[in-house]
């Protein structure tokens, strides 16, 4: 084998390929140090000699286990090797401590809470000054208006390790916040417990120019318009998303649009196409715009917060951006991969992140999987384009994209969020020009205001229509009946089996990989179909849910039987039924409660029964026999006649059958 056939065609492709695997399985297995950089040093040094001896073969070998040993290298200094005076070595600790050091982070302000990342140098426990290295999630609980990125200061507050997966299946904040090398927080109970020492430190052009840029928009912003419309366009302009409705997000989510409310992909394509638009008015000759679209490209990735989404978009952007002038033609794949590559060597527990797998995805769908359907529609395309029918061949362009994208991310989606968007694909042809003409506006607003603020005012009064509109179309589409459906998690060998039948479909006219394909996907289907032959059907499962101050436990027993005892607490501030219960039950796939059990009549164990009663089938509901109804019992019983659920009142020394092989006794 030659080396130009090898490594010529897709080169980034066929070195991320190994360097994916290598840190897939590095996060499920923990290897020496001192190995894994003497193996290393190994294919390096095998590398160098087959390459003067010519030995085509084997140098792509050993290129290819070296890139492998990389990845699972890289993953382990990311997560294995921190300073030894890190400042996470002192999280938890009882006492009260101050910590020094600089803001390196925008500031986040809402009417409760401040909140940015310190990176601090300087710990004092008891008086006594500690030198430290590594950033902190700093959060005050209340407004402080007098911070700003590069102020040094000193705090004091609690320090503890972040939080992490609360209950199965939920979002893991000590993971989000490992991913940008954060492995503390700093919790502040008000803004005397901070003392601002000096405002000179920082990266000039950050201090400067970025964060000022940033605050105006969202000055301006605040000042032009209100309530939602202000919040949504915070969040498409700079990322600022705090202040969005949480029912908002839902609907975004359900509909299968949440992907315009994140920086990401989408807006940075916007803002090329806004710069290359204005090069072309300006006639700014090549190579000068490909470089100033670059660098407005970075400006606008700052400008956001520098995020990892728009991070990636950015890295990706740029890359097929300087390719048109590194080469004739852009390989798409090649720059996707040479993208993917770079972020994952800055931050390889990026791979593991939801933002990471969607974003990629989607576009890999819309170059592959887009590319087979134009293979199959260009003769009717030719007849439309030929016919002189443009807006017509438009959108069923657009259609096609839209297929595309959700056809690859669709296994994310059902993953992550347990649901399948049965609009989405209608609803991003409506959207996502919305959008587009809602960031435009937006910042023709905005650069307006700065010359005569009269006319950026009205500017932006014509875009809060265009806000409400999507507010208006989202709602609709979230209210249409089987907008979307609520799904258990698919296994990873499901996810898997899905790509297996995608490739074979993309490549259904290369008869020896099609064969290979369906050989795979043969395989993949009976390892599905047996492993039920070896599950243990006489298991016991119990979950125990973290849901504040009360209880909930859920047990499954043989037969697929469910008992949940226990609700935990539902007020005005939080209802865990709904936020924890519901969703761990749709993700598992578990339909019905055969058996709901509150021991007792306090709020705290029993008040998100009336949520569940409306909300999934149960088959009994016991509770403890009492002769003075409250009002939540009150409501219970209700909600149980009306939703026609048997309840059983119990006491001490009763016995309850909850199934043929489980008798629980009342104490």
């Amino acid at each position: 084998m030659s080396l130009k056939p090898a490594m010529h065609n897709k080169p980034a492709l066929k070195l991320l390929s190994p360097f994916l695997f290598g840190l897939i399985v590095a996060y499920r297995v923990d290897i020496d140090m001192a190995a894994l950089v003497a193996a290393c040093g190994l294919c390096l040094i095998l590398a160098v000699f087959s390459f003067y001896r010519k030995l085509w073969l084997f140098f792509d070998i050993m290129i290819l286990a070296g890139f492998f040993l990389a990845g699972f290298l890289r993953l382990e200094l990311k997560t294995h090797l921190l300073p030894q005076n890190h400042v996470s070595q002192f999280n938890d600790i009882p006492e009260l401590v101050s910590v020094e050091g600089d803001i390196c982070s925008p500031v986040e302000e809402t009417d409760e809470r401040t909140r940015f990342t310190l990176s601090a140098d300087t710990l004092w426990i008891f008086a006594q000054p500690i030198s430290v290295a590594g950033k902190l999630d700093v959060r005050i609980n209340e407004c402080y208006k007098g911070l700003k990125y590069g102020n040094r200061i000193v705090a004091r507050g609690h320090l503890r390790a972040p939080l992490g997966e609360r209950n199965p299946g939920q979002f893991d904040y000590k993971k989000y916040l490992q991913a940008s090398d954060i492995y503390s927080t700093f919790y502040l109970s008000d803004q005397k417990s901070c003392l601002v020492l000096d405002s000179g430190r920082g990266s000039r052009i950050l201090k400067k120019i970025i964060y000022p840029a940033r605050s105006y928009v969202i000055r301006f912003t605040d000042a032009t318009l209100e309530g939602q419309s202000a919040a949504l366009l915070k969040g498409l302009l700079v990322g600022e998303r705090g202040e969005i409705d949480p029912d908002v997000k839902k609907a975004f989510s359900q509909v299968g649009v949440i992907h315009v409310l994140a920086v990401s992909g989408l807006h940075v394509g916007f803002i090329v196409v806004g710069l290359f638009l204005m090069f072309k008015i300006f006639r700014i000759p090549r190579p000068w715009k490909e470089w100033l679209a670059v660098c407005g490209i970075l400006l606008y990735m700052l400008l956001t917060g520098a995020h990892p989404p728009v991070v990636r978009a950015s890295i990706m952007a740029a890359i097929l951006t300087l390719g048109t002038l590194l080469q004739r033609r852009t390989d798409v794949i090649n720059s996707i991969s040479l993208a993917a590559l770079i972020i994952l060597l800055i931050n390889p527990l990026e791979l593991f992140g939801a933002s990471f797998q969607l974003s990629f995805a989607a576009v890999a769908g819309i170059v592959l999987i887009y590319r087979r359907f134009d293979t199959v529609f260009r003769n009717r395309m030719l007849k439309w384009q030929e016919a002189g029918k443009k807006m017509q061949q438009y959108f069923f362009v657009v259609l096609l994209v839209s297929i595309s994208a959700q056809l690859a991310t669709l296994p994310f989606t059902a993953f992550y969020f347990g649901i399948i968007p049965l609009v989405a694909t209608a609803a991003n042809l409506i959207v996502i020009p919305l959008v587009g003409a809602i960031v435009s506006l937006g910042f023709i607003s905005v650069l307006t205001g700065i010359v005569y603020f009269p006319l950026g005012v009205i500017y932006a009064h014509a875009n809060w229509l265009l806000l409400k509109s999507l507010l208006i179309i989202v709602q609709a589409g979230n209210h249409i009946p089987f907008s979307h459906v609520d799904i258990c998690r698919p296994s990873l060998l499901a996810i898997f089996l899905y790509f297996v039948l995608i490739g074979i479909l993309l490549v259904w006219n290369r008869t020896i990989i099609r064969n290979k394909g369906i050989i795979v996907l043969l395989v993949l289907l009976n390892i599905i179909v047996w492993r039920d032959a070896f599950k243990d059907f006489n298991r016991l499962e119990m979950t125990f849910f973290d849901v504040g101050q009360g209880d909930a436990a859920l047990l499954e027993l043989p037969g697929d039987k469910t008992v949940l005892i226990d609700t935990g607490e539902a007020d005005e501030n939080v209802n865990y039924a709904e936020k924890v219960l519901l969703p761990f039950f749709q993700r598992n796939g578990i339909r019905k409660i055969d058996v709901l059990i509150g021991t007792h009549p306090h709020s705290d164990h029993i008040a998100g029964v009336p949520f569940l009663l409306e909300n999934i089938k149960v088959g009994r509901l016991v509770l403890p026999k009492m002769e003075l109804k409250t009002d939540l019992l009150s409501a219970i019983d209700s909600l149980a006649a009306a939703e026609k659920v048997p309840i059983v009142s119990v006491t001490a020394g009763d016995s309850l059958l909850v199934s043929d092989n489980l008798l629980m006794l009342v104490l």
